[in-house]
């Protein structure tokens, strides 16, 4: 199984309420492979609350990720810290040989509810994959506005504007 449907999977049997963002979430949206845009991570959204957080943490350690939040470790998962990292709405890195996901709890432009209230869920290797919706994905990443997103959106027009044009022929 792909490592990142694996971490879907276990966040579903889980319960854990996810969204997967950033341009991994953009991505589902693609049907050519012309429009897939590379990227090095899946970001992945959960609700800012402790319990979710320190949840989503212990089943990514569990499956062998190392986590990491500020460059700094995070070999134990210290209640005290972590409630400071989620204080801080920091991300955090969990890196493993073939995967590396970044948890976060917030976004540039929307918040946990509008995209779990409008997420689209795509069926992967039989598991169910909640995506955040394409229109609200390409608008954080507008919102950002860093010089990183400016750079994708320069180099990634087309492929945006085409999966925008399918999505919405779709709705008519």
């Amino acid at each position: 199984m792909d490592a990142y449907v694996e971490v879907c999977k276990r966040f579903e049997d889980e319960r854990i309420r996810y969204v997967i963002v950033g341009v991994f979430g953009i991505n589902f949206y693609a049907r050519q492979v012309g429009d897939i845009i590379t990227t090095g991570d899946c970001d992945i959204l959960i609700p800012a609350r402790f319990p979710a957080f320190r949840k989503g943490l212990e089943l990514l350690a569990a499956m062998g990720f190392t986590l990491e939040a500020g460059d700094e470790p995070l070999p134990i998962l210290d209640s005290v810290i972590l409630k400071g990292i989620l204080r801080a709405r920091a991300v955090v890195r969990a890196d493993r040989a073939d995967a590396r996901v970044d948890m976060c709890t917030q976004i540039a432009g929307a918040r946990f509810q509008e995209l779990w209230a409008k997420h689209r869920e795509f069926i992967v290797e039989g598991v169910n994959v909640r995506v955040g919706g394409l229109g609200q994905l390409i608008q954080s990443k507008r919102t950002a506005n860093r010089p990183k997103d400016a750079l994708f959106f320069e180099q990634h027009k087309e492929a945006i504007e085409s999966m925008l044009r399918r999505q919405k022929r779709g709705r008519q």
